[in-house]
């Protein structure tokens, strides 16, 4: 997940530095043309049978992140609260 993200970033910084340094150098035609391409993009590809999209792997991977995380805790509060009324703990 966190290389679906530094690629997209690193896209992103691709794209911005070509137009940055197109500008720069006052390049209209090679800006007209960087231009294009990125109104171009298209990010909503068709996906075929059988495939995900990305959303959707993140989606599933952040429930399991959260199962996981509430699991984690109610063994905590488990732990804890056996550790409070344990014979010798009561106040």
């Amino acid at each position: 997940m966190i290389r679906y993200f530094r690629n997209e970033i690193t896209n992103l910084e691709a794209k911005y530095l070509a137009v940055e340094a197109a500008a720069r150098f006052e390049d209209k035609s090679a800006l007209s043309k960087i231009l294009l391409i990125l109104a171009n993009t298209e990010r909503n590809f068709t996906i075929r049978k059988g495939e995900r999209l990305i959303v959707e792997a993140l989606r599933e991977e952040d429930n399991r992140l959260f199962d996981k995380t509430v699991e984690k805790i109610l063994g905590l509060v488990d732990v804890l609260s056996k550790k409070s009324v344990a014979p010798g703990n009561r106040a």
